[in-house]
């Protein structure tokens, strides 16, 4: 695809942004959970975004843990290497699963505290796999500070194609007017709409902007 652009967290380009000028464009994250794969620890990802006029129209994330792919976006579906996977809707008790980052940060302790106390947490130590199983229903919701476009380009069109949402607390992310390998980050939550809702007052948040 010679017309199209492609970025990566690990891309060089100087200090300025680049921006995003072709109808098509790849956005790939090549390790995500750094730490857990330094460590041999298997939770970690590569996750790539097709985004079409800056937004993510089709996601691939390859689950190292399990050896599979999981691929899907709006209208396709969502896939488990070949196969097409259909989301299990689950009820939304105080046995629902959330995936959280761990930071010594004040403001994500805080959120972090408040849905501890009432759903069971989980923090795998990447991102894109935290909305690939959020995705597939395998987890109920997610939620996250400090978070970087690529962590989540891919995990953004899976949750679409099940149904979901992913909404930002005060950033738009999406759709990507221009790149930076040294972006800051922002916070989101991911889910079904009514997790999502749940958790957007559980915590007392009123996200600003939605995919």
């Amino acid at each position: 695809f010679p017309h199209d652009q492609f970025f990566s967290e690990e891309l060089d380009h100087g200090e300025k942004p680049i921006p995003v000028t072709s109808e098509y464009s790849w956005l790939l994250d090549p390790i995500d959970g750094t730490n857990n794969f330094a460590r041999g620890i298997p939770t970690c990802s590569i996750s790539l975004g097709l985004l079409r006029a800056g937004t993510p129209v089709y996601g691939f994330i390859y689950d190292h843990a399990s050896g599979r792919t999981i691929h899907g976006g709006p209208g396709k579906g969502v896939f488990v290497d070949d196969a097409p996977f259909e989301k299990a809707e689950c009820e939304i008790t105080s046995q629902s699963v959330i995936s959280i980052q761990s930071l010594a940060n004040e403001s994500a302790m805080r959120d972090e505290n408040k849905l501890q106390m009432n759903f069971k947490l989980r923090a795998f130590g990447s991102s894109a796999i935290h909305m690939a199983y959020a995705a597939l229903g395998w987890t109920d919701g997610v939620m996250a500070h400090r978070v970087k476009s690529w962590d989540i380009a891919a995990g953004v069109a899976l949750m679409a194609a099940s149904g979901g949402s992913t909404r930002f607390f005060d950033t738009e992310v999406f759709p990507v007017k221009s790149f930076s390998s040294k972006a800051e980050g922002f916070s989101h939550i991911a889910g079904s709409h009514a997790m999502c809702d749940v958790i957007e007052k559980t915590i007392g948040v009123s996200c600003k902007y939605r995919v």
